[in-house]
């Protein structure tokens, strides 16, 4: 068992306005994310799935060209390789999980093994 103190891992701003704290295991990444009102974060694909879950806001999101506003407690899934985008409306909380991990993200966060 490794215990982590989300508060000590560091942050890193993933695209302007988004700032993520990244906890890796070995099969997958999780991402506590800060959006910023108004960030945009641009269209881009990965190889990962990925389950967002919003915690706190409203943002839209666009998967494969088809956009969803979403509130606190909205759960989108993005497929491996959907184009997808997201918008703050509002300051919003999201934890984004990963499988596998995320390759782009390996440097950045906590490790648990």
């Amino acid at each position: 068992m490794k215990h982590i103190k989300l508060d000590q891992v560091e942050e890193k701003e993933l695209y302007p306005g988004f700032i993520a704290r990244i906890i890796h295991t070995k099969l997958q990444s999780i991402s506590y994310v800060r959006c910023l009102k108004g960030a945009v974060l641009p269209p881009h694909k990965h190889a990962e799935e990925q389950v967002l879950n919003l915690l706190e806001g409203e943002m839209n999101v666009t998967v494969d060209g088809r956009t969803v506003h979403c509130k606190a407690g909205d759960v989108v899934h993005i497929p491996s390789n959907a184009v997808h985008t997201v918008t703050a409306i509002t300051e919003c909380l999201a934890i984004d999980l990963f499988a596998p991990q995320r390759e782009a993200y390996i440097e950045y966060g906590t490790r648990t093994f």
